[in-house]
């Protein structure tokens, strides 16, 4: 194998299928900020394009209301799956994931973890995430 073909991590659209398909329903291991931003990113992209979509075409709002569930729903189990491991990389509980209840304040916690440098040796979930990969 020729070490030049490892590059380091996986490009943001293959970061987000591999989010939504292998790892859909992953809630044990940890994730790196770049995994969890990746995803964030591409999956707000997504929604602001459907809002944007539906503005423009002005559909009706019970209409609008239920394109709107139909897509996001299938985010809901990946964002906290990714979400989860972000937090076992900081090495904390998801239990944290509970601030989204609490107004303002817990977003604004959970963003700080969100953009923390990950936990530099193994811990408790699992050994540091290594997400290079090889392009043959």
């Amino acid at each position: 194998m020729n070490s030049e073909n490892w590059v380091g991590s996986l490009p943001v659209w293959d970061n987000f299928k591999m989010c939504m398909t292998e790892k859909y329903l992953k809630f044990e291991g940890r994730a790196t900020r770049g995994e969890y931003w990746k995803f964030v990113l591409i999956q707000f992209v997504i929604i602001i394009v459907l809002e944007f979509l539906i503005s423009i075409f002005s559909i009706g709002s019970t209409f609008e209301d239920i394109l709107t569930l139909v897509v996001t729903l299938p985010f809901i189990l990946p964002s906290l799956a990714v979400q989860t491991r972000r937090l076992h990389d900081l090495n904390r509980s998801a239990w944290w994931l509970l601030l989204h209840f609490v107004p303002y304040a817990g977003s604004f916690v959970l963003f700080i973890f969100s953009v923390m440098k990950g936990n530099p040796v193994p811990n408790k979930y699992g050994p540091v995430p290594d997400y290079s990969y090889y392009r043959g």
